[in-house]
């Protein structure tokens, strides 16, 4: 629900607003006053935060790159996420760091597959608008910044330089392909149950397994 037209709108809410309607209708359709209509107030008020739409976008973007990823990169290195899936079936190598790691892997699977809305379309339209000039240097940074951190977790399990590079893109395409299937559900039944499949324990599960093979 948009904030009360009443209320003063804060720089957070039309960050919020304009990640919406980009993942509803993607980046060439956020514009400011349509979104000024969405939220109920006037582009007054969207002057009074940002100068142009150009520094709209860049709000929008800087918030997903810190959201998306450096704040998910935080959170499982402090051992804040989890996820059950992770356990003796899951290829994990007994002993030394390489449990934590695969931890670690089980618990950014879960993140990065978990059952939300906004967010897989929002990334979704993000990472498909790499035709766009000022939002490619974002999804760039953003996927040499993923890519990274899987191969620093491959490579603290004992994986050789050139294998932990390989597996952190194996991993980051199934991601992607991932999201592209979900995404692509719309309203058929069967896909929206095949959606229900790929944001599941048992997915996020057997995907580990694969992937923390030795």
């Amino acid at each position: 629900m948009p904030p009360s037209h009443r209320s003063r709108l804060t720089r957070a809410d039309w960050i919020a607003g304009a990640a919406n309607m980009i993942a509803e209708r993607g980046v060439a359709a956020l514009a400011v006053e349509p979104l000024a209509v969405r939220l109920g107030t006037t582009k007054g008020s969207f002057y009074w935060h940002f100068t142009d739409r150009a520094a709209l976008l860049d709000a929008v973007l800087a918030d997903w790159v810190e959201r998306a990823t450096a704040d998910v990169i935080v959170e499982i290195e402090s051992g804040a996420g989890s996820d059950p899936v992770a356990g003796p079936d899951s290829g994990t190598v007994a002993g030394g760091d390489s449990d934590a790691d695969n931890d670690r892997l089980a618990a950014l699977l879960a993140v990065a597959l978990a059952d939300r809305a906004v967010v897989p379309a929002l990334e979704w339209a993000l990472l498909s608008a790499v035709d766009d000039a000022q939002v490619a240097p974002a999804v760039a940074r953003v996927h040499r910044m993923r890519i990274d951190y899987l191969r620093e977790l491959f490579s603290r399990r004992g994986l050789p330089q050139r294998r932990a590079e390989a597996r952190a893109r194996i991993c980051y395409a199934a991601y992607l392909g991932t999201l592209q299937l979900r995404i692509g559900s719309g309203a058929d039944s069967g896909a929206e149950a095949g959606s229900k499949v790929l944001a599941g324990k048992e997915y996020r599960a057997e995907l580990l397994r694969m992937l923390a093979a030795d």
